[in-house]
């Protein structure tokens, strides 16, 4: 193992998991990727940070890159996709036929670019449709939805209803809209036999179609945009069935945030939670195996995360990597965050001792290293709860300064609703129950239960996704996170 010193490096990397090459390597080998591959999951799940973006970057950047495409929805135009609605669907499959005809175009528009030096009677139809309808072979993601008109005259696979063939389908019916779901599904069909046809007869093989980043569009998460995200999520398993059938290897992959997933409701969600969703896990074991990685990355050489650290237990013989575990949401963002701020901590602290004594020794965390960083990393993390917490509750803020009046880690029910009442404005519709239960969704706070032979214990969401919120629960505890932030001690007040 490595002699390491921590002078040596200017930072364990970087927080953001896309940008993180190190992390990207990681999955390789995980199970997350291999259910993807196989086609087990067609939706990737994790909170914010766990690494949904280095998976898509796995496949869309690594040796699969030929055979993967990455939709990015940062900027998609959802309120004109809202329009697109089929008002002869049920609610929940408003907006399927939109989304399987944007699919049906990524997949033509694929197919034609690997086909392109292969001469093919079905690309003719193909070209000819998307130079009608957006200029040319090569449509944006976000305009792909756009056209008012879609103009079908001319496609060799004339679309037909009844015998009658379309000559366009108008996107912007209003009310009038009760027959987009069929047409609009009459065309996607004859996209996806022509765009199929090609892949078939060339043997162009496996595609992966990766849509992510969809949070980044959806700041506010009304009843129109759950409808718009659950017609995806039907969309996409539909059309899996579909590829199938016609025996080709397509296989289309949706990235979600947890928060978003749980807020959506519709008939078979737990059917696919539990046999088509891969959720995205770590522990202190994984993490730790991602940090020796880093280091190993840093230093050059196998380093072990012992290598870095001094043989000093923390309080209450703790030692550092779980008293630096403890309070993370189990990310890697979170562990790399922390060990940055660490890191300038400990190299100040050895700057100021080289200022008195001249001496220079090999660097290491010690104790004192992990303690003043708390209170970087605990303003960090009430950012991280911000933009997660703020789309669904803008308020927010509202409960944390009562937690902060209370003082304590550990608090009752009966004193949060007195502080809580106190600092509730008229604008914040969130209740005291709504509070406690959003903020233990968010992992911000942990309830007391029962455990095996008498005892008890604190369940956090981001530890215990699948025991949910105990609306019986009457005692609390802050994420230990949060603690300086909110400028909480411990014991009770």
């Amino acid at each position: 193992m490595s002699s390491a010193d921590l002078n040596n490096i200017d930072s364990f990397g970087s927080v953001s998991a896309e940008d993180d090459n190190i992390l990207l390597d990681y999955f390789i080998s995980t199970d997350s990727v291999k259910r993807v591959r196989d086609g087990g999951a067609f939706i990737v799940l994790g909170r914010k940070g766990s690494g949904k973006t280095a998976i898509v970057r796995h496949f869309t950047e690594g040796v699969d890159k030929q055979r993967s495409r990455a939709l990015n929805l940062r900027n998609y135009p959802w309120n004109v996709h809202a329009s697109r609605i089929d008002r002869g669907a049920d609610a929940v499959d408003a907006y399927v036929a939109s989304w399987r005809y944007l699919v049906a175009i990524e997949l033509a528009v694929w197919a034609l670019e690997k086909s392109r030096h292969n001469p093919n009677a079905h690309q003719k139809p193909l070209i000819d449709f998307l130079t009608e309808n957006y200029g040319g072979p090569h449509p944006n993601l976000s305009d792909i939805i756009r056209p008012k008109t879609l103009k079908t005259k001319g496609f060799i696979f004339n679309p037909q209803i009844l015998g009658n063939s379309l000559g366009s389908i108008d996107l912007e019916r209003g009310d009038k809209n009760k027959d987009l779901g069929l047409e609009l599904e009459t065309l996607t069909s004859a996209l996806l036999k022509s765009a199929t046809t090609i892949i078939k007869e060339i043997n162009l093989g496996e595609f992966l179609l990766h849509f992510d980043e969809l949070d980044a569009g959806l700041d506010n998460l009304d009843d129109t945009r759950k409808r718009m995200v659950v017609g995806l999520i039907l969309a996409l398993r539909n059309l899996r069935r579909d590829f199938r059938d016609m025996e080709v290897d397509v296989k289309p992959i949706l990235y979600l945030r947890t928060d978003i997933w749980d807020d959506l409701a519709f008939s078979d969600k737990n059917k696919i939670t539990q046999s088509l969703a891969e959720t995205i896990e770590w522990n202190p074991d994984t993490l730790k195996q991602l940090v020796e990685e880093r280091l190993k990355a840093k230093f050059n050489t196998p380093t072990a995360w012992e290598d870095v650290i001094d043989n000093q237990l923390m309080r209450g013989s703790q030692p550092k990597w779980n008293h630096i575990i403890s309070r993370t949401l189990k990310r890697p963002r979170d562990v790399i965050q922390f060990l940055n701020i660490a890191l300038k901590v400990a190299k100040r602290r050895q700057d100021a001792i080289k200022l008195k004594t001249q001496i220079n020794e090999p660097l290491k965390f010690q104790n004192k290293d992990i303690v003043n960083s708390r209170p970087d990393y605990s303003a960090y993390l009430k950012k991280e709860l911000d933009d997660e917490i703020l789309p669904h509750w803008p308020k927010w803020d509202e409960a944390m300064q009562a937690i902060s009046k209370i003082g304590t880690e550990t608090f009752s029910l009966e004193i949060f609703d007195a502080e809580y009442a106190l600092r509730k404005s008229t604008a914040n519709p969130f209740t005291m129950a709504d509070a406690l239960k959003s903020l233990h969704k968010f992992s911000t706070i942990g309830y007391r239960t029962r455990s095996g032979y008498g005892g008890s214990k604190w369940v956090f969401m981001y530890e215990e996704p699948d025991r949910g919120w105990d609306a019986h629960a009457t005692q609390f505890k802050v994420h230990p996170g949060l603690k300086e932030h909110a400028g909480l001690r411990e014991g009770r007040k």
